[in-house]
């Protein structure tokens, strides 16, 4: 009998324990990896007994096993995502997909799951994966390399595939101290054809320390955005008193992707007299970024201001804002911002109520929003948006209604969606709810 036999056999036998009649029945038609059939007991269940949360938590996380172990990489991917959200809920049905028959990426991707919680039997399950053939599983299995096997990790930078180099960079940031892994990064960085190897290596970097700057300082001309990204955080971790004086020149060129996130960076500094004036240029620059012409810096901008600790100058710049634009996008950023402060929460709860009122995704969004306070116009829009809305935006609504508005209840017919993408996020969303 293989281990994947066994663990479903012991969940089912678990299940049946729990009680006969109706329960019994969900049970039964779990351990025989019958969705539509626990739905059904579960149903005729919940009309003899009432709802269990945790039940019906057990019926998604077979959905979500089975789509893990299904031959459709989007919906394996989206559902090893949802089981990993699931924090302790979803360990069950990882641990089944991750002792599944064969050498497959969804077995190394639960694995690499595990190793993320510290599982030592899925880190060496996952180590016996570096040997695979497919360049896709190597670069999940690296994970459970250890820095000190230096050479190893150092050859993986050779590979022909850009995901197994970009592995192995991110995992030599745990390698300090070390000159040949240090000569080695610095070389991806400047010269690997992928942006993404890339940016993995200027992160790493960041985690060398100020030795790092001067060559991280040259990398602000990478062609790529997002390696240039990589480099504005990474001088923060290398040396922030250094970085400083690299960063704060970009606040006086034109606005750009860089310029706003840098600005981001030094608005989130310390807030010391030394950097006083600094912090000022950077939420200077956000403000002039939330009133640009082009929608994306604008939102790019909002978003930055969501993540900054509130303060009576990020309120007003939202409120500004806020004002004048009318983009739902960039609207639904601002609001989010003002939510934080104690002051700005009246303005923007009204912000978000007033987005409801939009059949799209930042109306729904704002409604994921709003659930989490129990705002009952919210948690109607999400009900109806589950009912006839776009598929994608089902997605958000079903997922939303199950964890945030913590109504698992009402996400359940969900499961059985046309669209399996948001059966994958009402049941991620369901299982997450039985952590409450």
């Amino acid at each position: 009998m293989t281990r994947r036999a066994v663990s479903v056999g012991l969940l089912a036998l678990a299940l049946a324990a729990c009680g006969g009649g109706p329960r019994k029945n969900v049970g039964n038609a779990i351990g025989a990896r019958d969705v539509p059939g626990a739905l059904a007991a579960y149903e005729r269940f919940r009309e003899a007994d009432g709802s269990d949360v945790r039940l019906l938590g057990e019926i998604a996380a077979l959905v979500l096993e089975l789509e893990a172990l299904g031959e459709v990489p989007e919906r394996s991917d989206a559902a090893i995502a949802q089981l990993r959200l699931a924090g302790n809920a979803g360990v069950g049905a990882l641990r089944r997909v991750a002792a599944s028959e064969g050498v497959t990426l969804a077995r190394a991707k639960a694995l690499g799951a595990l190793h993320a919680r510290r599982d030592r039997g899925a880190t060496a399950y996952l180590y016996a994966l570096l040997d695979a053939d497919d360049p896709e599983i190597v670069a999940e299995a690296i994970v459970a390399i250890e820095p000190a096997e230096e050479a190893k990790l150092l050859s993986f930078l050779d590979d022909t595939s850009p995901r197994v180099r970009r592995a192995a960079a991110t995992r030599l940031a745990a390698r300090r101290d070390s000159a040949a892994v240090f000569d080695r990064l610095l070389v991806v960085a400047r010269v690997d054809p992928d942006a993404r190897v890339r940016a993995a290596a200027i992160r790493a970097l960041g985690e060398q320390g100020a030795s790092a700057v001067p060559m991280l300082r040259e990398r602000l001309g990478d062609p790529d955005h997002a390696a240039r990204q990589a480099v504005i955080h990474a001088l923060i971790r290398a040396d922030e008193q250094a970085a400083v004086p690299i960063l704060a020149p970009l606040l006086g060129l034109p606005t750009g992707v860089a310029g706003v996130e840098a600005a981001r960076v030094l608005a989130m500094l310390p807030p010391t007299e030394q950097n006083a004036a600094v912090r000022d240029d950077a939420l200077a620059f956000l403000r002039g970024a939330l009133h640009h012409e082009e929608t994306s810096l604008r939102a790019q901008a909002s978003v930055a201001l969501v993540s900054l600790r509130p303060s009576r100058e990020t309120r007003e710049a939202a409120q500004a804002a806020l004002e004048r634009e009318t983009d739902r996008g960039v609207r639904l950023g601002l609001a989010r911002a003002l939510l934080r402060d104690p002051e700005g929460q009246p303005e923007g709860r009204e912000a978000l109520v007033a987005l409801l009122e939009g059949d799209d995704m930042p109306g729904v969004q704002a409604a994921a929003v709003l659930a989490e306070s129990a705002v009952e116009p919210a948690i109607a829009k999400l009900e109806a948006v589950l009912s006839a809305g776009a598929p994608l935006l089902r997605r958000v609504a079903a997922r939303a209604l199950a964890r945030d508005a913590r109504m698992p209840e009402a996400a359940r017919r969900a499961l059985e969606d046309e669209d399996p993408l948001v059966r994958i996020a009402a049941a991620g969303g369901i299982l997450a709810a039985t952590n409450r």
